[in-house]
């Protein structure tokens, strides 16, 4: 289910001139990720996935939300 959501929801996106870039969990999803690791773990590993524009928002929402 989630490919098929990805696949329809990026053509949206994609299709208004909106970037998608698709991101990979190191578990099965990314609640596995956060359950297993926790969320700056969690943060960790998204990071290097996002566009570099994207990292400096990324981490001010983050802020105080440990």
């Amino acid at each position: 289910a989630g490919d098929k959501a990805f696949a329809t929801l990026s053509a949206r996106a994609t299709a208004v001139g909106i970037e998608v870039l698709a991101l990979s969990p190191q578990r099965g999803d990314f609640n596995d990720d956060l359950q297993a690791r926790g969320v700056n773990a969690l943060r960790a590993a998204i990071r290097p996935q996002l566009a570099p524009q994207d990292t400096k928002r990324a981490g001010a929402a983050g802020k105080g939300n440990n």
